[in-house]
């Protein structure tokens, strides 16, 4: 069987064949029932259900990303993803936060893994009316201290193709004027008060240097998108997914995301601060540097297009940009 591309419009016997001819992920079924697992926006994901009640996740890259066809990406991205799974799958402290790695084809790009049921993203911690739980917070804070003092696996993908992508939309997209995205569309007035920060030179020469820190080699391995979009609340408990953005560089990274969108979801600095102690840093961890990639993210998420269901006011954007500028600047 040649390779091709799956969606909910593949047939179960063309599934079926993917799963006899990786025997190794040991689905013994046969398939009954294909459907949609949440929204994919870099791969497609499909649930897949055999008579046996086995339950499996397909996930398969593509040589674009799912929601933007338009856009370029590297196709070897799962195996990044697939990587980091075998990493962590020799630390049982880690591995319980993921699902279980059932196999990968690379001939197919595919990678199958644990279907951890109905669950939902942790997107609504932007709500105004919902709080930050501290269990969640130390839970995540956890995933990172051990991450981060893991040995440097040998041989790990630089995902270097993918980073770069990647930078383009942390770094570049949120400072141009001519990418072609309205932000009055998300919010009036955005598009103006977006350009107060397009026009500070100072802001952009800080940001130049931290895209080329983000694309050097690090210490440490990273998650590389590790956000509340990237976290599932199953009936398991607290589950991180989808780290195909993973890879060795500044531990100060993974933690300045995360402050980030505490940041976006109304939680205050006695609270950022407060979980931050809880997280154990890696020898030589900058916190001027955590800082800078909080700012970082804190202005592509609100004046750039990876755009995120944020609930604040135009008045607390301009707040926060300009706090947001102050880490990037200041440190």
């Amino acid at each position: 069987m040649g390779s091709f591309e799956i969606s909910l419009q593949t047939s179960l016997n063309q599934i079926q064949s993917l799963l006899t001819n990786n025997p190794g992920w040991g689905v013994r079924g046969r398939v009954i029932h294909i459907s949609k697992a949440g929204e994919g926006n870099m791969n497609v994901v499909l649930r897949i259900q055999t008579d046996n009640d086995e339950r499996i996740i397909l996930k398969q890259s593509r040589s674009y990303v799912n929601k933007y066809p338009a856009i370029a990406a590297p196709v070897d991205r799962i195996a990044v993803e697939y990587a980091f799974y075998q990493t962590i799958n020799q630390y049982p402290v880690l591995s319980g936060f993921m699902p279980r790695l059932i196999g990968y084809d690379p001939k197919h790009h595919l990678l199958a893994i644990e279907d951890l049921g109905e669950s939902s993203d942790y997107t609504y911690l932007y709500q105004r009316s919902t709080g930050w739980p501290a269990e969640l917070n130390q839970q995540a804070y956890h995933f990172l201290s051990i991450l981060h003092q893991l040995p440097v696996p040998g041989h790990y993908p630089d995902n270097l193709e993918l980073r770069r992508l990647n930078a383009v939309h942390l770094f570049d997209y949120p400072f141009q004027n001519d990418h072609g995205f309205d932000l009055d569309q998300i919010q009036t007035g955005l598009q103006n008060l977006a350009q107060l920060y397009r026009q500070d030179e100072n802001l952009r020469e800080h940001i130049q240097v931290l895209r080329d820190q983000y694309l050097m080699q690090g210490d440490h391995l990273l998650h590389g998108d590790f956000y509340p979009g990237g976290w599932l609340h199953a009936t398991s408990g607290f589950k991180v997914i989808d780290p195909e953005f993973s890879f060795i560089g500044p531990a100060e990274f993974d933690i300045g995301v995360i402050m980030a969108h505490q940041y976006m979801a109304h939680q205050s600095d006695e609270k950022v601060h407060f979980f931050l102690k809880s997280y154990k840093a890696p020898e030589g961890f900058s916190l001027q540097l955590c800082f800078q990639y909080c700012g970082v993210e804190i202005l592509r998420r609100l004046i750039g297009l990876a755009q995120l269901p944020i609930d604040l006011t135009l008045d607390e954007k301009h707040q926060l940009l300009d706090r947001a500028v102050l880490m990037v600047v200041g440190g």
